[in-house]
């Protein structure tokens, strides 16, 4: 039912007996056979949830185990790296995951226990998640930069379509090489790329070819990617998808990293656009030496009473809140685009209408009441439309930069195979 990547190993499959053969040696960890089943057992159980087509056995045995690899190395990395994730965290994921469900915590729990799912194998799945979701935004994102004129070529391709922006609903088989790979190697990838095309070109599942063959992170769903717009693909793809139509096959297409194939879902025009801005207030407390993320909530909780108790929200900002840019205008944000705040403040805000106070909000600034003020339509204008521009091409270099940040750290970790069948 919650068909999310944060479920854990069923309990069947809890126990680790002293016998537990080790498959894989991972640097100064080890993936076990009972773990590695686990997963296995939680990938087949998510795709049958979802109805996704999956590869014969052993080549779903050999992706599942690749992406458990992966997952260690990164793990390791951010320890290493003295990257922490708060039991705070994690409780507040486990909210997010509970309520995008329709469930209290306690529901989630016993949905859980239903199909079989120890709740500390979930909160550790979800505790491995935001700790390289928090790595890749700390290591990878925190790094790339956007140029006014990637903004600029961007913008001037829209106006070239006449104002229509093309989105692009894709799927994707990605044949990976390593970095410095030899000629041979390349000659050997590039007949595997066109085989697998020319087998895709005459009706091969293309879902099942992604599970089976891609290298992409998306494989296991069949390498789906979803709509996209042109600034968050790569510019290798673009000249590819110009004139496909639906339901089409792309040629191979050769890339720095490797070889990628897509399949045209579908495309559609998006042209001027108008957004829902909120005018908001808030008021701040922020954790520190002194103030736990309990306190502080506390404090917002009080804070929320009197207000909705008659006292003014403006003056009790002025005295509290602790954001220093709008507490002197009593809290008052002004016209808020999508996209401008951070998600989970976005989230609560766009739950409340107007006049409504939102009930404490945890960000990573601190926590947060918010008040919504007013709602209108606006258009788009040229700084929001740069705005959205660099988002996306900031999102497209991000996941190139991943990409090659992932690949490095795989040919430089320690990875031994110590059973020589997944059986």
């Amino acid at each position: 039912m919650l068909g999310a990547d944060a479920l854990g190993a069923p309990a069947s499959r809890e126990k680790i007996v002293g016998l537990d053969r080790i498959l894989v040696v991972v640097e100064n960890d080890v993936i076990t056979e009972n773990e590695f089943l686990s997963q296995l057992n939680t990938v087949k159980r998510q795709s049958r949830l979802s109805k996704r087509a999956l590869p014969p056995d052993e080549a779903l045995r050999k992706r599942v185990m690749d992406r458990m690899v992966m997952d260690r190395i990164q793990l390791q990395y951010a320890t290493r790296s003295g990257l922490k994730v708060s039991e705070e965290m994690i409780d507040e994921a486990v909210a997010k995951i509970a309520k995008r469900n329709g469930l209290t915590v306690p529901q989630l729990r016993q949905a859980l226990a239903r199909d079989n799912i120890r709740y500390e194998y979930f909160r550790n799945n979800l505790r491995n998640q935001v700790t390289i979701q928090r790595l890749v935004d700390r290591d990878i994102k925190t790094r790339v930069s956007v140029t006014d004129s990637e903004i600029d070529n961007y913008l001037l391709t829209i106006e070239q379509q006449g104002g229509i922006e093309t989105e692009y609903d894709l799927s994707h088989i990605f044949i990976a090489l390593p970095r410095g790979a030899s000629r041979a190697l390349l000659t050997r990838a590039r007949q595997h790329a066109d085989a697998l095309h020319g087998h895709l070109v005459k009706g091969v599942n293309f879902e099942r070819a992604a599970a089976e063959f891609s290298r992409g992170p998306e494989a296991l769903n069949g390498g789906r990617l979803g709509w996209k717009k042109p600034g968050q693909l790569p510019k290798y793809f673009l000249p590819a998808l110009q004139d496909m139509r639906a339901g089409e096959i792309s040629p191979v297409i050769q890339a720095p990293n490797g070889y990628h194939i897509l399949r045209l879902n579908d495309r559609r025009g998006v042209g001027p656009q108008t957004v829902t801005q909120t005018h908001a207030r808030h008021i701040l407390i922020r954790p520190d030496e002194v103030v736990t993320l309990e306190e502080a909530t506390e404090r917002i909780t009080q804070l929320r009473a009197r207000i909705a108790a008659g006292e003014n929200f403006a003056s009790l900002a002025k005295g509290h809140s602790q954001d220093p840019a709008s507490s002197l205008k009593g809290g008052d944000l002004g016209w808020v685009s999508p996209g401008t705040m951070v998600p989970e403040f976005e989230r609560a805000m766009s739950e409340l209408g107007v006049g409504e106070l939102s009930a404490p909000v945890r960000t990573r600034f601190g926590v947060h009441l918010i008040e919504v003020i007013g709602l209108r339509q606006h258009d788009v204008g040229k700084a929001l439309q740069r705005d959205y521009a660099r988002r996306q091409i900031l999102e497209r270099k991000a996941k190139e930069r991943y990409e090659v940040w992932l690949q490095r750290l795989r040919d430089e970790a320690y990875v031994e195979h110590r059973a020589d069948e997944l059986d």
